[in-house]
């Protein structure tokens, strides 16, 4: 006999009914609770990061980290403050964990444009390092960033970017709480 559409197949068992919203995993609060609150960051761009020939820069940032409604996403703003030789700089990043691919997960776009989506398998609460596919200045690229918890209040960031001629350095933010 032909099957109604949609019937499940012979001894198939019914799907489970969901048992309200899903939860978050616990390695989000494992992973980034110490990294919430208010950093002031000394943040050095490598030369050539914002072009070739373009000068090594020193900067102030800071970065406020909160935990999102609902526990999955830990919230970051990241912003470098214009001044006569530095543009300004923001960038916005989710920080999250992907429980199917056992991994970290870092979501993130800056007021020049830019995105990307990384993954950081085998990330601790003091040390991951995230690395994925984005968009920088118009261009598709490969990113890498890594984050070290140096003590409970140090917290050294430091990003890389392959624009087809391997990983270049770009800049580091030593933080502190």
């Amino acid at each position: 006999a032909p099957m109604k559409a949609g019937a499940p197949a012979a001894g198939a068992a019914p799907a489970a009914a969901p048992s309200g919203p899903p939860t978050a995993p616990p390695e989000v609060d494992q992973l980034y609770k110490g990294l919430e609150g208010s950093w002031k960051c000394d943040t050095t761009f490598n030369a050539n990061a914002f072009g070739p020939g373009s000068p090594e820069m020193k900067a102030k940032s800071e970065v406020k980290i909160k935990k999102e409604p609902g526990g999955f996403w830990y919230k970051g703003e990241y912003k470098v403050k214009k001044t006569k030789t530095n543009p300004e700089l923001a960038a916005t990043f989710l920080l999250g964990y992907d429980p199917g691919a056992k991994a970290a997960v870092n979501v993130n776009y800056d007021n020049w444009g830019g995105y990307a989506i990384e993954m950081g398998p085998g990330a601790t609460a003091d040390a991951v390092s995230f690395s994925g596919e984005g968009h920088t200045m118009g261009m598709k690229t490969k990113m890498r960033e890594t984050m070290t918890r140096k003590d409970p209040k140090t917290v050294e960031h430091t990003f890389e970017i392959d624009m087809g001629k391997g990983f270049q350095p770009v800049g580091t933010d030593v933080c502190k709480k």
